[in-house]
């Protein structure tokens, strides 16, 4: 079974609707579904799908190992047809075996059913149910967990007692690439372009592998348990790697003031010693280490690590810090990050690839080497996170009688920031909020600055340039570009404009050069490009 992304959220069992009063009027069960579905992981109102004068509603099981058990985590959606006096005619509780339409997922761990809404009228033909199944491994399973949403046009539901998989669905759109979850959210039935047809906005946010705030006060067994799974420990040198508050915090000129005033978020971090200098060693083979717990990477292809980080050292060739990556099960040594650093005297974000470990389960350490000269203040680390380098998206679809079978031909692509910020983790359109006649966007960011979070609006109707193609080299290989003429290029490490990738052309200063990216936009008779660059 595929991993899932260990930020989700707490997820509901049994979904129920309450009366205004506050009393159940009946419950939807999974009496008769597999264990552990997780049926009620998302509810939506349909509206009258079927056309009998009464609302409908679907339910989510992503979890669902279909029918017979033969594809676990494959997921399904449940749609029961409303009708008077629902509650007395099931009484209490409406078991899924009694759902009008059932759909399974086609393949194992896809997690269909992870998101459901409904599309309105993308097509001419009337109502629409969109679902999304974020891991879904594309039609020829080349591109893993990049997902894929399956639309259903709702006449086909108007008979009862039918079970369909998504293979049935009238269109499918696979995401365009490896793990960026394409469908993990979905909201449809909006006018964004003011035309004919209704049009629907899908999230690609990517995923997170781990993440750790230090935001926790006490460990959970007392002094001798580890917080959150974090190890530590000292090799020639007193181990005395502290979680909590820095000691300088109260920014006076005290003796015993050690570090930064503060943690860089929220009020706890880890330090080399929280109150005084870190401990000598005998040499600069000694070390005391901070160990993440086990992160597991076996589905991951570009991963990253990024982390905040106070420093002040004696440095040199003195005192020195090390980041290593080990796998889990046997301590190998997989990575060194860091073999030197220099004092910081600030909070500063790091951002490392290591899609070198990608494929392994491991953990992250932090060791301080130390001599047996002068020691300063040490070392201050907050906010570790390890995600899938891929940037966040939302995906803009107008309905016009058709629709494209990749998310790279979207009408409009929208992107923001990085991976890490969870861009498209939440999607919401449907309202109208500056009067302007079209319906607006929402667009949810949690994971953004270290998951303090953002929400970003897009005007319907102002959706121009729309993009089409997009590419900031974050991935550290040239996906399709070519040279022509006598150039020659390569991915670099220089930073640019924030990105930890660029890509390089270097040519005979005498002969035509450029390069070439094929490309693909729809319904559009003047595409603009536009581009950063540094010669």
């Amino acid at each position: 079974m595929k991993k899932v992304a260990m930020f989700l959220t707490a997820l509901m069992l049994i979904s129920a609707i309450p009366m205004a009063g506050g009393d159940t009027l009946f419950t939807f069960v999974d009496g008769s579904g597999t264990d552990s579905s997780q049926f009620g992981f998302n509810v939506t109102y349909l509206g009258d799908i079927n056309g009998d004068g009464y609302d409908d509603v679907a339910v989510g099981a992503p979890y669902n190992d279909s029918a017979d058990g033969s594809r676990p985590d494959c997921g399904a959606v449940y749609i029961f047809f409303g009708y008077p006096n629902m509650d007395i005619f099931h009484g209490n509780n409406i078991d899924i075996g009694s759902a009008n339409v059932t759909i399974y997922g086609a393949t194992t761990g896809d997690y269909f059913g992870w998101s459901v809404a409904y599309g309105g009228n993308i097509d001419g033909s009337g109502g629409s149910i969109i679902i999304g199944a974020p891991d879904n491994d594309t039609a020829d399973g080349s591109k893993p967990s990049a997902g894929a949403v399956y639309i259903f046009n709702s006449t086909a539901f108007v008979s009862s007692g039918k079970t369909y998989s998504a293979t049935d669905a009238n269109y499918t759109i696979y995401g365009e690439q490896n793990y960026t979850r394409f469908g993990f959210s979905i909201s449809g039935g909006a006018n964004i372009d003011g035309l004919l047809y209704d049009d629907f906005v899908v999230g690609a946010p990517g995923k997170v592998y781990f993440y750790d705030n230090m935001e926790y006060s006490d460990s959970p067994g007392g002094a001798t348990t580890p917080y959150h799974g974090w190890t530590h420990y000292g090799s020639g040198l007193t181990d005395e790697w502290e979680h909590g508050t820095p000691s300088n915090s109260d920014n006076d000129a005290d003796s015993d003031d050690f570090g930064p005033y503060s943690a860089y978020s929220g009020k706890y971090c880890w330090a080399t010693d929280l109150d005084n200098d870190y401990s000598l060693g005998s040499s600069l083979s000694d070390f005391m280490a901070l160990n993440t717990t086990d992160i597991d990477l076996t589905d991951s292809m570009y991963p990253h690590l990024t982390f905040y980080d106070w420093l002040e050292i004696e440095g040199g060739s003195y005192d020195y810090c090390n980041i290593s990556i080990y796998r889990s099960s046997d301590d190998t040594l997989l990575l060194t990050l860091e073999a030197d650093y220099d004092d910081t005297h600030a909070w500063q974000k790091n951002v490392y690839n290591i899609s070198a470990v990608a494929g392994e389960i491991i953990y992250v350490q932090f060791a301080l080497h130390s001599d047996s000269t002068v020691a300063y203040a040490g070392w201050y680390i907050d906010d570790v996170m390890v995600y899938e380098n891929k940037t966040g998206k939302a995906y803009v679809f107008y309905g016009d009688g058709s629709l494209p079978g990749s998310a790279s031909n979207a009408d409009v692509v929208l992107h923001e920031g990085r991976g890490s910020e969870l861009f498209g983790y939440s999607v919401s359109t449907g309202d109208d909020l500056n009067g302007d006649g079209y319906d607006d966007i929402a667009i949810g960011s949690p994971g953004y600055d270290f998951f303090r979070g953002k929400v970003s609006v897009y005007y319907g109707g102002q959706l121009d340039p729309q993009v089409y193609f997009h590419d900031g080299f974050d991935d550290g290989v040239f996906n399709g570009w070519a040279a022509g003429g006598a150039a020659t290029v390569s991915i670099s490490s220089t930073v640019y404009h924030s990105a930890p990738y660029s890509l390089l052309i270097s040519a005979s200063a005498t002969t035509a050069t450029y390069i070439t990216k094929t490309m693909y936009c729809r319904n559009v008779s003047n595409p603009v490009m536009s581009l950063w660059w540094n010669p």
